[in-house]
């Protein structure tokens, strides 16, 4: 997995609203058994979207998820599942959402 994937969240219940994590280590961090990654939550359970912090997503083309940064973590990779779709071409908004977070904007 690589940077601005989106991949499955496997310890998502079917009835969870965590579905997907975004990795968002960059690819020249060489740490084999961990990865960054935030969740990202259907925008339903979410009760207040902030705008530059949360960007909102489609997955798969139906599912509306929102980039919940403030939860962003470290991740064991064997708790990551397989990669369904890139955020490449939100790259902007998803480092802006990082820098919000941590006050560098």
């Amino acid at each position: 997995m690589r940077f601005l994937d989106i991949c499955r969240n496997p310890h998502n219940p079917p009835e969870g609203d965590a579905p997907y994590l975004l990795v968002v280590q960059g690819d020249y961090i060489n740490v084999r058994s961990t990865r960054v990654v935030v969740p990202l939550v259907d925008v339903e359970a979410v009760a207040i979207i902030r705008g530059g912090l949360m960007p909102e997503f489609v997955i798969e083309g139906r599912r509306r998820v929102v980039m919940v940064t403030p939860e962003l973590a470290g991740v064991l990779v064997q708790d990551i599942g397989d990669v369904v779709a890139s955020a490449e071409a939100r790259h902007y908004e998803v480092r802006r959402a990082i820098d919000v977070l941590t006050g560098d904007f």
